[in-house]
Order: C-alpha cells, then sequence, then structure tokens
C-alpha cells in the first residue's frame, strides 16, 4: 500500500506542478503580449509627440516668415524705400534670433583673435602669421556656425593663424564675396 500510496502523491504533485507551469506559461504569454501592446502604443505616442513638438516649432516659425512675406511685398511696391526695407529685414532677423535662442539655439560667430577651438571651428585655410601671438588664433571668420543645447550642430568656418617664425608667405583669404584671393598674410 505504501507503494501505491507514495506513486498516488507523487502523479498529484506532477499533476500540480504541470498545472502551475501551465498557468506561468500563460501567464508569460499574456505579459509579453501585454509588453509588445505597450510598446507599440509608447512607439505611437512617441511619434506623435514629435509631430507635435514640429508643429509647435512652425507656428513659432510662421509668424517670423508672415512678417518676411509682408516685407517682400512691401519691397516689391515701394523698390526705393531701402530703409524701410532694411528696418524690416533686420526686425525679422531679430525675431528669427530670439525663436532660435528660445528653442535652445545660439548662433557661433568667431571674431578675429578667438582661440581656434575644434569644438566649434572647422578650419577650412591655415595662414602664415608673422606676429606669435595669432598662433592658433581665428584670422577670420567666414561662416557662423550654430549649437543646440550647447552642443555644436554645425561648426563655425574659420581661417585660422600659424606662427612661422621669420617668414613672410601669401596664403589664400576669401574675399567678401566669397572669392578666394591671394593676399600678404602678414598680420602682425
Amino acid at each position: 500500500m505504501e507503494k501505491k500510496e507514495w506513486v498516488r502523491r507523487i502523479k498529484e504533485e506532477l499533476l500540480a506542478t504541470h498545472k502551475e507551469a501551465e498557468e506561468f506559461k500563460e501567464l508569460y504569454t499574456r505579459l509579453v503580449l501585454d509588453f509588445n501592446k505597450f510598446k507599440k502604443r509608447k512607439e505611437e505616442e512617441f511619434k506623435e509627440a514629435k509631430i507635435e513638438g514640429k508643429k509647435e516649432l512652425i507656428k513659432k516659425f510662421f509668424n517670423a516668415i508672415d512678417n518676411l512675406g509682408r516685407a517682400l511685398e512691401v519691397m516689391n511696391e515701394n523698390k526705393s524705400d531701402a530703409e524701410s526695407l532694411y528696418k524690416g529685414v533686420e526686425m525679422i532677423y531679430k525675431q528669427f534670433l530670439t525663436l532660435l535662442k528660445e528653442e535652445g539655439g545660439e548662433i557661433v560667430e568667431p571674431k578675429e583673435g578667438d582661440d581656434f577651438d575644434p569644438e566649434i571651428h572647422e578650419a577650412i585655410d591655415l595662414v602664415e602669421v608673422c606676429d606669435e601671438k595669432l598662433n592658433k588664433k581665428v584670422i577670420k571668420s567666414v561662416q557662423r556656425g550654430f549649437k543646440y543645447m550647447g552642443k555644436s550642430i554645425s561648426p563655425a568656418r574659420v581661417i585660422v593663424g600659424v606662427f612661422k617664425e621669420g617668414k613672410k608667405e601669401s596664403g589664400s583669404i576669401p574675399n567678401e564675396e566669397g572669392n578666394v584671393k591671394e593676399e600678404e598674410t602678414n598680420y602682425a
């Protein structure tokens, strides 16, 4: 009898363990399905939030773009009124700068004599300089750069001075139109 009792108990425990394993399997399957639904819902919410963020940004820029359109209309009507046109375009430029700043953007505007910083500057040319103080300094800013949330997203393009003791060489420096012009590089 003891053997039959023992076999019966083992069968009961085996059936209970099997039932418990089936319940865990079913629970696991439901959790995986729920997690996948949650993940899909979050992806959709993220896409919607991204679209809403872009809509808000576009709304902010719309006023400045609309003002620019009005300035162009005024320009077309009053072709001789340069001062009004200048003031209108300047106002719109300032409006864009304000929007840029509000959104976490910043213009990087290197000045002559600033230290060259590869984090925010891109050296498009090197010119020899006679003054050691101008070594690794910005000689000319060619294009402004931009930062977003403190990080460079578009480096400022600059010409950088390289000190060569006792040499007076010529190098290329872009003129106001952006054309390269050979000039004497005596920036002493």
